[in-house]
């Protein structure tokens, strides 16, 4: 829920998944860019090739442009961390460390 006309916010703030949002065929980084003020949390995890999620940073398998979607979240002042959501990875510890070099990478 963006802000409105005024800069106030509805009292809902939204979060942002950039996986759901690229198997949507939507942009997360544009999502981030709209949400502005009212983006809360945002989710660090990729959507892959075969259609699964995964960590960022897989050469090759990934959809999601890192340090773009880095630079929307800092131009919109998120002030809670970057969550990874390692929900459903075959290996999480692994994809945990490279999600966490792919996105201190892009800095």
């Amino acid at each position: 829920v963006p802000a409105t006309d005024d800069g106030a916010t509805t009292g809902i703030d939204v979060g942002i998944d950039p996986a759901a949002w690229l198997a949507s065929g939507e942009d997360p980084i544009a999502a981030v860019s709209v949400c502005g003020p009212s983006l809360a949390a945002a989710r660090l995890v990729d959507l892959w090739t075969s259609g699964q999620r995964g960590p960022v940073g897989e050469p090759g398998v990934g959809h999601l442009d890192v340090l773009a979607y880095r630079i929307a979240l800092e131009l919109a002042s998120l002030a809670n961390p970057v969550v990874i959501d390692a929900r459903g990875w075959p290996d999480p510890l692994r994809g945990l460390e490279q999600s966490r070099r792919a996105w201190e990478g892009s800095a």
